[in-house]
């Protein structure tokens, strides 16, 4: 017989914060992905009493730790979601709310124009090195950005 298995890891980000948690035992996860949306979602809940080394998991996360979500039978495990934390709940069970990698994206103000540019060279320009994307050479024609939107808000202009 097979069994369901979870497993999660949150690496703390800022403020001198360094550990490395991880956990094999969650509530619950439910994945929120659409091609609507630029963002996927993900709301993971666990138990308000679970604890990393004797201290309340509620006190070791926090917005912008990074997570990842792990599912499988048995012993083979599938990464299923990456991103960040956006919320931790204080209610009984906690519900941390999460987002994928398009959050990082979110810090990035973007001032550009262009007479005339291509998709692909759009996002050679905008996006920050060492984050890999594909893009095609699509012509976007003149292209100016307003009020300093982020990268995200960029390409949901695009959409558009």
């Amino acid at each position: 017989m097979v069994q369901l298995n979870t497993y999660m890891v949150i690496e703390q980000q800022g403020d001198g914060r360094n550990k490395l948690i991880e956990m094999n035992y969650l509530s619950s996860a439910v994945i929120n992905e659409n091609i609507e949306n630029l963002t996927d979602t993900c709301t993971v809940t666990i138990p308000s009493k679970l604890s990393w080394q004797s201290i309340n998991i509620g006190e070791l996360i926090r917005r912008g730790d990074k997570i990842s979500l792990f599912a499988g039978y048995d012993d083979r495990m599938h990464d299923v979601f990456n991103g960040y934390i956006t919320s931790v709940s204080s209610r009984v069970p906690i519900s941390i709310e999460c987002e994928n990698l398009m959050y990082g994206l979110k810090k990035y103000p973007v001032t550009k124009s262009y007479s005339t540019i291509n998709l692909h060279k759009l996002c050679e320009d905008i996006i920050p090195s060492g984050i890999i994307y594909k893009a095609d050479d699509v012509q976007l024609g003149a292209f100016r950005t307003k009020n300093n939107p982020t990268i995200p808000k960029v390409f949901e202009g695009l959409k558009e």
